[in-house]
This record gives structure tokens, sequence and C-alpha cells, in this order.
């Protein structure tokens, strides 16, 4: 079996791109009414270290669990960076759970929170995520506007329309 060198691990990466091109687009997420909001290695690396910091805040011990239940997006990558840099482990669910499963995922791996993220299905799956179980949402969550906690400082005013392509009509 080979290890991977620790220079090529996800965060040891996310180090090398924030100090070698802190201003280069790294990620792009689409907001919604034909805007994209564009982030930067640095921006990125910004956001995982406020992320993981108010993850530490709550004074867990290392190796506990943080459940993400999002579709694919650019918050999903940040808040599971976010979650090794703070020395947990993350446990992700698909974005197409029924909430029985969700509840079983979330209480077998004893989640200390769950980041929430857009779904399409968040109101059959809000049954199963156990009563008290601190939940995070990401912008553009149905879980934000059911009243709960938005990620710490993940995004900022970068958005730009999405241009048409160079060959389509306006």
């Amino acid at each position: 079996m080979s290890t991977v060198p620790f220079e090529m691990l996800a965060l040891q990466r996310l180090y090398h791109w924030e100090r070698t091109a802190p201003d280069r687009i790294a990620l792009t997420q689409p907001m919604g009414g034909g805007v994209i909001r564009d982030y930067t290695w640095g921006e990125v690396a910004g956001a995982v270290r406020r992320m993981a910091a108010h993850l530490k805040a709550q004074g867990w011990e290392p190796g506990s669990r943080v459940a993400i239940l999002s579709k694919n997006c650019a918050w999903w990558l940040m808040s599971d960076l976010a979650i090794w840099k703070a020395g947990y482990v993350s446990v992700p669910l698909y974005p197409t759970l029924a909430h029985d499963t969700v509840a079983q995922i979330l209480t077998h791996s004893e989640a200390r929170a769950c980041f929430v993220g857009k779904l399409d299905g968040w109101e059959g799956m809000k049954p199963g995520v156990p009563a008290g179980l601190p939940c995070i949402s990401y912008p553009l969550s149905a879980a934000t506007k059911a009243g709960r906690r938005s990620a710490p400082a993940t995004h900022r005013s970068r958005a730009r329309p999405i241009a048409a392509p160079r060959n389509s009509p306006p």
C-alpha cells in the first residue's frame, strides 16, 4: 500500500495555492438569478480558517464528527476542509436521503453539528435531524430561511452576472 506524501494532502494543497496564487479563482458558485460568485484561493483559505475556528470554539474533542448535508457547492468543499483543519471527521450525507436515514446516520455517527446546504427536499429531511443538533446553514440553504445560523463569513460581495458564451446570442 502506498502512502500519499504529506505535501499532497488536501489541506497542504490549499495552503500551497493560497501562498502561490492567492488571487487565482479556485471555486465558482452559481448564486441564482444569473449570478455567480467566484472564490479565490486566498478567500477559500480564509473562509476555511474562520469556519474551523468556529468549530474548534465549540470545545469538542479531536476526532469529533461533523456532518455535511448538501448538494455539491463551494461551501461543501470549504466546510469539509474546515472540519479537517479543526481536527474533526466529516460525515457526508447524500442530499436525497429520507428523514429516517438522516436520523440513523446523524445518531449513529454521533455528529456534533451539521452543515446544511441547498437541498431539494429539506422539509422532508428536517424531521431526521435530532432535536438540539446545531445546524450551520450555507448561503442559499433552505435552513437559512428556517432561522438556522449561517456558515461563518464564507461569502463576500464578489458576485457577478453569468456571461453569455461567446458563440451564443445574447
